[in-house]
């Protein structure tokens, strides 16, 4: 009976994808991540080591964990990826610094953590309002063209401020999990 009811519950209950919110410092990640989740623009601090938040979009609940984008916590990312579903990857494409380290990460991430299966990859390319870059600049900031066969990615120009492209990248990450 008990395994009946354990199944009933987990049929109603939510699904819930786990996402890695990675992005060097200033780029927006905090900010992005309350704006996703409470719909406005929330005075933040940088954030030191990890900050994670549920959010409920449509029938699914996606919790993200984003690192803090300081250089020194990049070493011990691969304790927290495991069992991530996803990434979503937060770019200033006003301003791409700290490429050698971000690539780094990330294909570091990508091929020690995620080895075995092709994960998806939302790339936000926040504040669009002032956007200097182009997707392909953006893209060879990245790296992607060194993993391109370990994930399968969507870049959307974002503005954490205006919530510009939020709900488009709530719509893929819906469509990519619900798909699977």
């Amino acid at each position: 009976m008990g395994q009946v009811l354990e199944k009933v519950q987990n049929l109603l209950q939510p699904k819930k994808i786990r996402l890695f919110m990675l992005g060097v410092e200033s780029s927006g990640k905090t900010t992005m991540l309350y704006r996703m989740k409470l719909g406005e623009v929330v005075r933040t601090v940088p954030t030191i080591g990890l900050n994670v938040n549920e959010i409920k979009y449509n029938d699914i609940v996606f919790e993200i964990t984003e690192a803090g984008g300081v250089y020194k916590i990049y070493s011990i990312f691969h304790h927290f990826m495991p069992g991530k579903d996803g990434m979503i990857l937060i770019v200033d494409s006003s301003f791409l610094d700290h490429k050698e380290l971000l690539q780094t990460t990330f294909k570091t991430c990508i091929n020690e953590i995620y080895a075995n299966k092709k994960i998806p990859v939302l790339i936000l390319a926040n504040k669009s309002d002032i956007r200097k870059f182009t997707d392909m600049e953006i893209l060879q900031y990245i790296g992607v063209d060194n993993i391109e066969d370990k994930i399968f990615y969507k870049i959307i120009p974002t503005s954490c401020i205006s919530g510009d492209g939020i709900n488009e990248a709530f719509n893929w990450l819906y469509q990519t999990f619900t798909n699977q």
